[in-house]
């Protein structure tokens, strides 16, 4: 979740002075989509997702406010492939972006890896990708200490091939487990812990 900081600008309107929000910084991020899907399937999706997104429903008395699906990288190139998003919920303090969690729900895959909230591993020596992918999801739904844990559940297994240009499709993975809180506010990741105890070595 990101939060993103507002200035209030004076404007004429109808013979009035008001202040009119306007953003101080672009909070738009660059994604691939995932493979084979199309951009208005994956626009539906990303704007569905995030106009539902429990984090955001549950939290600080947040509402919804848009849901940004712009074709094509900042230039403009590569419009069937990225595309530029925004998730944003407002309340009286401001407005929050949970712009990257929903991205990540989707599949979708960062431009910049530094914006990414997965993980990026190789996988153990010897073991398939199908195999490791499959025991990935099943110990992250069932990870004991987030089961013994009753003020989260399980919110979503998320993989994507290969590293973040999507080389070593057959050796490296891309890894987010997520489980969320109870009472919706945030998530909280077991990445980490289940990558490692299944051997996976991170890159």
């Amino acid at each position: 979740m990101r939060s993103a900081v507002f200035l209030p600008v004076l404007c004429a309107a109808f013979g009035l002075v008001r202040a009119t929000p306007i953003p101080a910084v672009d909070d738009r991020l660059l994604y691939k989509i995932p493979a084979k899907e199309s951009m208005d399937a994956f626009g539906a999706a990303f704007t569905s997702r995030c106009s539902t997104w429990e984090p955001a429903l549950h939290g600080a008395s947040l509402t919804f406010l848009q849901a940004l699906v712009e074709p094509g990288d900042f230039s403009g190139n590569n419009a069937d492939t990225e595309v530029k998003l925004v998730c944003a919920w407002s309340n009286d303090a401001g407005i929050q972006t949970f712009t990257a969690d929903v991205a990540a729900s989707l599949g979708a895959t960062p431009v910049s890896a530094s914006d990414s909230p997965f993980l990026l591993y190789a996988i153990p020596a010897g073991e398939t990708m199908d195999d490791f992918l499959s025991a990935f999801t099943s110990t992250c739904t069932t990870w004991p200490a987030a089961e013994a844990d009753p003020s989260i559940r399980f919110l979503g297994s998320v993989h994507e091939l290969g590293d973040f240009s999507g080389n070593n499709a057959d050796t490296e993975v891309r890894l987010l487990c997520t489980w969320l809180k109870t009472d919706g506010s945030d998530t909280v990741e077991f990445t980490a812990d289940v990558a490692a105890s299944l051997g996976a070595t991170p890159v």
